[in-house]
């Protein structure tokens, strides 16, 4: 069996869920979204909004939007040392971000998508994973999935939802309900008249 990209180990039953929440632009017209899950520090964030800030500086009104925000301290203890005394130091800040979520969004003055393009690359290189670029008209997508399907759930489910079928036991049970009740209901009425 082959390592998983995204446990690093032998995985016999890989995850099957999923979300397509935060999968597409939501403030700007062209953005940047990761093909994996990585867990990206304070650092490399910086770096890419800085790579795309000078970019971009030229174009008036333009705007950079970070989808996540590293809130995960991570405690690192030196290499050879003991087991327990604690955690370990604080090293740096860092955010997880699953597979297929928007991490920047470029928006407003009017920019050119070519631009924006050169801009995000830039950024894509200080990434820890592999990322795509996408605009406004991207659909969804969903672990490995692009779809347009996805953009509407609902709809897709309704087509596909399988019909449920009672079991003969649970048929037998019911018509014996529908019997009973019929029954109670004919000797409801008589009970009510002659009184």
């Amino acid at each position: 069996m082959t390592p998983t990209p995204a446990t690093g180990g032998h995985c016999t039953n890989p995850a099957q869920g999923g979300s397509i929440k935060g999968t597409t632009l939501r403030f700007g017209g062209y953005g940047i979204r990761l093909l994996a899950a990585a867990r990206i520090t304070a650092a490399q964030l910086t770096a890419s909004q800085a790579a795309i800030k000078r970019k971009i500086k030229g174009v008036k009104g333009a705007q950079l939007y970070l989808r996540v925000f590293p809130d995960i301290p991570v405690c690192i203890k030196g290499n050879e040392t003991r087991m327990g005394k604690g955690k370990g130091t604080f090293e740096y800040w860092a955010c997880r971000v699953p597979a297929g979520r928007v991490v920047m969004e470029i928006a407003g003055g009017g920019i050119r998508e070519e631009i924006a393009k050169q801009a995000l690359k830039l950024a894509q290189v200080k990434m820890p994973v592999a990322s795509e670029f996408i605009t406004a008209s991207a659909p969804p997508r969903l672990g490995a999935i692009t779809d347009h399907a996805l953009s509407k759930p609902e709809a897709a489910l309704k087509n596909t939802a399988p019909k449920v079928i009672p079991s003969p036991e649970v048929q037998s049970f019911i018509a014996i309900q529908a019997q009973a009740g019929a029954a109670a209901a004919a000797a409801q009425p008589a009970a009510t008249t002659s009184a």
